[in-house]
């Protein structure tokens, strides 16, 4: 089971990749710059660059669990210090990318898209959910959540996912009807 929820995340984060490539690409095309000074001309441009700021704290954060989970495993500690550490590692994960995507989105003054809003809400349960596992399999060994939890955290990343290639495409839609003359 542990080779498909590996497998699941490389295939997910080669989906962030191309879809970060295509956000900033729809940037390109509508002549906002990536990093530096912009005044935003509409609500799309900045829901756009908000979908941008998510899609590259998604692709940061889930690209540092990926290869830093291999790691923790291999640890040679006890069994309970194992998922202390684990669960702890992963809630403040969680918590790097809330703060992430406040810092990114006051640093441009642009406001939250609902891709964000969404990304933000799904990451708030998964660091609930990480910090229950941590209190009921860390320290008091009860496995009561443990058949849910994996198949719980694997649909949510691919439901940030999902999301944020929802809206990519729309913005492509848009982009390419405003492109080409009809």
């Amino acid at each position: 089971m542990d080779e498909l929820y590996t497998l699941v995340a490389w295939g997910l984060r080669a989906l962030e990749c191309a879809v970060l490539i295509l956000v900033i690409l729809n940037l390109k095309w509508r002549n906002i710059p990536v990093f530096g000074v912009y005044r935003f001309e509409s609500l799309a441009d900045e829901e756009l660059y908000s979908c941008f700021l998510t899609c590259l704290c998604l692709f940061a954060i889930n690209l540092l669990i990926t290869n830093i989970i291999p790691y923790i495993f291999s640890l040679e500690v006890g069994v309970f210090e194992l998922r202390r550490f684990y669960y702890s590692f992963l809630v403040s994960i969680s918590a790097t990318f809330c703060l992430l995507m406040f810092f990114f989105h006051s640093i441009k003054n642009c406001r939250f898209s609902f891709v964000a809003r969404t990304c933000l809400f799904m990451s708030f349960v998964g660091t609930l959910t990480n910090l229950l596992q941590l209190v009921l399999r860390g320290y008091f060994d009860i496995n009561i959540l443990y058949s849910f939890y994996g198949p719980f955290i694997a649909s949510q990343s691919i439901m940030d996912i999902a999301i944020t290639m929802f809206f990519v495409f729309k913005f492509t839609s848009q982009t390419h009807r405003m492109r080409v003359p009809a």
